[in-house]
């Protein structure tokens, strides 16, 4: 059976309304402790901004395995720290917990719909058609949490069908020279593919580094930036993942 590994945030789901969900789920969430919309918004964007920045040093950095998980969590905690602040008081004691960034990826994905029309239809046309010809893994610089509370919207049946991996399975981040390496082995071990693999994806990470590892990359691109090797390396290019399908069924 051959495996299709999707990315998430930009094949699947359009990250600005996966930011959008973040900021409601958390509006309603301070609505609790009585925190106004306009301070829960001003935390949000701290917050935002303050992972984003660590993010970016873990891949400068290039961590991986202890290191890696060891810098994720220290970024967790220093979030959610950030975002308990200011209903950090003995009134809060017992609820504050809820302000943790596992509870708030998972539920905030739950907020509405954010996958695009056609990644719909084409894991629709999976679900209803092709589970016996081809395994369907989607996989994220996000947490499980995160990508399990997205899905969920869309179909709870995904959830026992798919295979799900964040970073807290991979170790590291997909612009870590072996992070495709490490998803192959993960993929041939839990799934015992042996087929080459397709990837479907949307940055010249997941472009150069799939086809590195002998992956057949293809590459949707919704307009964000891409350089001209990455173009090269991708076996084809889609706008969207309309006509996708009929593309990976010309693949020997």
């Amino acid at each position: 059976m051959r495996t299709i590994i999707l990315d998430l945030h930009g094949v699947l789901v359009d990250s600005k309304r996966v930011k959008e969900n973040y900021e409601i789920f958390l509006t309603k969430l301070y609505a609790e402790f009585n925190i106004d919309k306009q301070k829960a918004v001003e935390y949000h964007k701290m917050g935002l901004k303050y992972f984003l920045k660590s993010i970016n040093t873990i891949k400068s950095k290039n961590l991986i395995d202890k290191q890696f998980l060891k810098e994720m969590k220290n970024t967790d905690t220093k979030w959610d720290n950030l975002m308990r602040n200011p209903v950090n008081n003995e009134e809060n004691k017992s609820k504050i917990l809820q302000i943790e960034s596992r509870y708030i990826e998972e539920k905030s994905g739950k907020i509405r719909n954010v996958f695009f029309p056609d990644a719909e239809d084409f894991l629709k046309y999976w679900l209803e058609k092709l589970q016996s010809q081809y395994n369907l893994v989607i996989t994220s610089n996000s947490h499980y949490s995160h990508i399990k509370g997205v899905i969920s919207v869309l179909n709870e049946e995904f959830l026992n069908k798919i295979t799900i991996y964040g970073w807290d399975t991979i170790k590291c981040m997909k612009s870590h020279p072996k992070y495709f390496l490490r998803l192959k082995n993960i993929i041939k071990d839990n799934l015992k593919s042996n087929h080459t693999l397709i990837m479907i994806g949307n940055s010249d990470d997941e472009i150069i580094g799939s086809s590195k590892e002998k992956m057949l990359p293809i590459l949707i691109n919704r307009g964000n930036k891409i350089t001209d090797n990455t173009f090269k390396k991708a076996l084809k290019t889609f706008n969207s993942l309309e006509g996708v399908w009929d593309f990976i069924f010309t693949l020997n």
